[in-house]
Parts: structure tokens; C-alpha cells; sequence
């Protein structure tokens, strides 16, 4: 396998030049599934499409195990994960306002059976408040988690 003399390019050099169109094979099969989303009586995403090229490569030996690890950004895995979990978690909790949330509609009808109106400006000034203290805590969690 060689090896790029340009680390700054190492990246593009990685795969084995010794069987090329077999590289190039699976380069036009990744594309495709990424390009056609529709393909009739596939139900191929682009994540799994590109996961199929990838391992494709791996299976075939044009890219080693070590090489395709070497190419993943952890920083930005971590980043991912954390958004995605205060995503979560923001959809869950609903806290902005009075209708983020099946729960809180919920409760804004016990309320109201028992004599107790909760608007929604009076459900926005607690809900607003909580809502940005979540996401800088939350934010704040990524960063130390990136190490930044």
C-alpha cells in the first residue's frame, strides 16, 4: 500500500493503488446510493449507503481498519452525541413554552380542572428562564467534553 509523501493530503492516499478499478467500482457504487435515494425496491439512505461503501472497502483491503479509524474527528462525534442528547432532551421536557410538550398540556388541563388558568405568557416566564439555563449547562457539558 502506498503511502502519501503530502500529510496534509494523506487522506486521498490512503486506498491501494494496486487494484484500481476495483476502488474505483466501489467509489461509483457509494455514489449512486448516496445520488439515488429512490432506488425502486431499495431502501437505501445515504448513511447507508455510505456505510456500504466503506466497508465494502475494508472487506476488499483497499483501506485498513487503522486508516478508516484515523479518519474519524472524535471531537466532533462528541459534539454530535452531546447536541443530540439535549435535543433529546429539550423535545422530552418541552420547558419553553406551554404547547413544546404533551406533558405540559397535560398538566395546563389538571390545572384547569382544579380552577387554575396557566396562560401562556405566565407558562413562558418560568418556561424561558429554565429553557436557556438547559442549554448553557448543556453547551457548557460539550465543551468539557471536547476538551475545549
Amino acid at each position: 500500500m502506498e503511502r502519501c509523501r503530502h500529510p496534509e493530503i494523506s487522506c486521498l492516499c490512503v486506498i491501494s493503488i494496486e487494484h484500481p478499478l476495483l476502488a474505483l467500482a466501489i467509489f461509483i457504487l457509494t455514489y449512486v446510493f448516496i445520488a439515488i435515494q429512490n432506488i425502486p425496491g431499495l431502501h437505501i439512505d445515504r448513511p447507508a449507503g455510505v456505510t456500504i461503501g466503506s466497508t465494502l472497502l475494508i472487506l476488499t483491503g483497499l483501506l485498513t481498519i487503522r486508516d478508516a479509524y484515523s479518519f474519524i474527528d472524535w471531537d466532533v462525534i462528541t459534539f454530535l452525541l452531546g447536541m443530540a442528547a439535549m435535543i433529546a432532551y429539550l423535545e422530552f421536557a418541552g420547558s419553553l413554552t406551554l404547547v413544546g410538550s404533551v406533558a405540559n398540556l397535560i398538566v395546563a388541563e389538571k390545572a384547569q380542572v382544579k380552577r387554575v388558568r396557566l396562560s401562556f405568557m405566565e407558562y413562558l416566564k418560568v418556561g424561558l428562564p429554565v429553557t436557556i439555563l438547559t442549554l448553557l449547562v448543556g453547551v457548557l457539558w460539550i465543551f468539557w467534553l471536547a476538551g475545549g
